[in-house]
């Protein structure tokens, strides 16, 4: 989703002349309301406050921007994925460009797919952990991204507590007033 995500913003950005500030990008995952799997979604969004039509304009060329990036994604020069087409060497390029192209059509998935093993070449592995082991491994995780130097490690490193559902992570922080 990362790399779809990243291949469809860079070009929504494109056609709509909008800088990394102006245009947002994300996917989540929620439960199928019919009891089936979990569906996804990406969402593009303007990014400033009351919006500036940004992410309107993409959505009125959408079917331009997915073409679009299709083509970033076919064309690149890199062998399996890289940051300019998917978004960071640890992508599978292949199945960014399955995953494009099944937008525009229902398609098999590719068989062979998978994240190259980088940690041999001082790349960044990424760990994951289940749902429910999440606030238990919260410290873990805040030292992990900390240790990377990831964006919004310091924001999450604020959350005073966190409370787990069935599908929602609640985060705690301090008002700005009680600091």
């Amino acid at each position: 989703m990362q790399g779809l995500v990243h291949a469809l913003l860079s070009c929504a950005r494109m056609k709509t002349m909008a800088e990394g500030a102006d245009l947002r990008g994300t996917s989540f995952h929620f439960p199928d309301p019919d009891g089936g799997s979990t569906r996804t979604s990406i969402i593009v969004y303007d990014g400033h406050p009351g919006g500036l039509g940004f992410a309107q304009k993409a959505h009125e060329c959408l079917g331009e921007v997915v073409k679009s990036a299709i083509t970033l994604v076919e064309r690149c020069a890199c062998k399996k994925g890289c940051p300019v087409c998917v978004g960071d060497y640890l992508l599978d390029r292949t199945l960014v460009l399955w995953a494009l192209k099944s937008l525009m059509e229902e398609l098999p998935a590719p068989r062979a797919v998978g994240t190259p093993a980088l940690r041999s070449q001082g790349r960044r592995v990424t760990r994951q952990y289940a749902w429910d082991e999440l606030q238990e491994r919260w410290p873990h995780l805040l030292q992990a991204l900390r240790e990377r130097n990831e964006k919004g490690a310091g924001f999450l490193g604020a959350v005073k507590g966190l409370r787990l559902t069935k599908n929602r992570l609640v985060l705690f922080v301090a008002d700005r007033a009680t600091r």
